[in-house]
């Protein structure tokens, strides 16, 4: 397991590519789908990750994961009917089982919304 190390994630979409950097313990405590991966590189090292999703909706879902790793001294993640159904996809692929809940409460209460988007 990665510890005290830096993951660099390469993020790209049909439109472009950006790089996200975290630290692993944030990564593997908010997205599963990580953490079998980083089980195997050796402690203390920095990581590359590459990832095809979209590069805006990746990025909320890594500001939800610092945004619980930070003891609220961030903003935390507002969906809106644009971003609800994207953020629940994505999340429920990384293995993010609070975002999926907040997610689906969110749709639920603005299905209308949501569906006209």
């Amino acid at each position: 397991m990665v510890e005290a190390g830096l993951v660099t994630i390469r993020v790209f979409d049909k439109q472009q590519q950006k790089e996200f950097t975290c630290p692993a313990e944030c990564l593997t405590k908010s997205m599963r789908y990580f953490k079998d991966y980083l089980r195997h590189v050796v402690p203390g090292s920095n990581v590359v990750i590459s990832v095809q999703c979209d590069v805006y909706i990746f990025g909320l879902l890594l500001h939800y994961a610092k945004w619980r790793a930070s003891s609220g001294s961030l903003q935390p993640l507002e969906l809106t009917p644009d971003t609800a159904l994207p953020v629940l996809i994505a999340s429920n692929f990384l293995g993010m089982e609070e975002l999926v809940a907040a997610a689906v409460a969110f749709i639920a209460s603005h299905l209308v919304q949501v569906a006209q988007r």
